[in-house]
């Protein structure tokens, strides 16, 4: 009787084997930075209670776009400028093709721009890349200098760019936010920010699990133990994707081109809701790796039902 029951768990276990259960992603909307810039009126938060007081209306620049228009300027009342940020010539995108465009962001200026509602598409687990190229060098940064280069609203996620006690190079630190809203982590890249050339930065939140990746470097990682913290009402919460200075577009602008922004929404995956009943080290593959652990405790364990034993059926 026990070797039937044996069989028949590793005959589960095995038509699960080798999968990956990864969450699979949705492209919520890409801003290449190259369309006209336009006139238009738009919603913008009200100073009041910010970032909950609801929104008023503004005239402002932007590149229009169909998931949503590219807003320059900050996301609340009064924050809009007619000269920043400015769009460069044809050629000078991440690309070096003809025709293609970025952003400057000069920090000095105070310049911003921001998606407005686009956050409230990414519910527990996203996705955001996006080229950036360093166009004041760090030593003016000063030393430990921060910079906000995008950020996914109000204890959500953030993107920063940090120089070194030197002000002499420049790493990548983002911070997630766990679904309670209070508390997040952190995870860094090394003080390797190409200061001359292109960079390319990959920011994402899959399976529990918090990465940044710089250019071709490998991903660095944190446990989040869980998922993004959840988008506020966007009728009444800005909920928009802020470039070039933190959420409240008030702080920490930075001094990079940007161009190339692309948000995903990952959907919930392993790890998010829970794991297969056959990942008995709950990795997310169901492998030989679970059938190994389960014939250990099968003949260890004097009770399979008791506490740190594995009962598959």
């Amino acid at each position: 009787m026990k070797k039937k029951k044996i069989l028949v768990i590793l005959t589960i276990i095995l038509s699960f084997s080798y999968t990956m259960l990864n969450a699979g992603q949705t492209l919520v909307g890409e801003w290449n930075m190259n369309g006209s810039i336009l006139s238009k009126t738009v919603n913008v938060g009200a100073t009041t209670s910010w970032p909950n007081g609801g929104f008023v209306s503004e005239t402002r620049n932007v590149i229009e776009n169909p998931v949503g228009d590219l807003v320059f300027g900050g996301p609340k009342q009064g924050q809009g400028s007619a000269s920043y940020p400015t769009q460069s010539d044809d050629g000078a995108g991440a690309s070096g093709l003809a025709g293609d465009k970025c952003l400057i962001y000069i920090g000095t200026q105070h310049d911003c721009s921001f998606v407005p509602r686009v956050l409230n598409q990414i519910s527990q687990a996203f996705r955001v890349e996006f080229d950036f190229k360093i166009n004041d060098p760090p030593s003016n940064w000063g030393a430990n200098g921060t910079t906000d280069i995008v950020d996914g609203g109000y204890n959500r996620f953030s993107i920063r760019l940090i120089t070194d006690a030197n002000a002499a190079r420049i790493k990548a630190q983002a911070y997630c936010w766990k679904a309670d809203g209070t508390s997040s982590v952190t995870t860094s890249t090394g003080y390797t920010v190409d200061c001359v050339n292109w960079n390319h930065l990959e920011c994402w939140l899959e399976s529990g699990i918090f990465y940044l990746k710089l250019n071709s470097e490998v991903a660095f990682s944190i446990p989040l133990a869980g998922t993004l913290n959840p988008p506020a009402n966007p009728d009444v919460t800005y909920s928009g994707l802020t470039i070039g200075a933190r959420w409240d577009g008030a702080n920490r602008w930075t001094r990079a081109n940007i161009d190339n922004v692309k948000l995903y929404s990952l959907d919930p995956s392993c790890g998010d809701w829970g794991y297969l009943n056959t990942d008995f080290n709950t990795d997310c593959v169901v492998d030989f790796k679970d059938i190994a652990l389960f014939a250990e405790q099968w003949l260890t364990c004097t009770n399979p039902t008791g506490e740190g034993c594995i009962n598959a059926l």
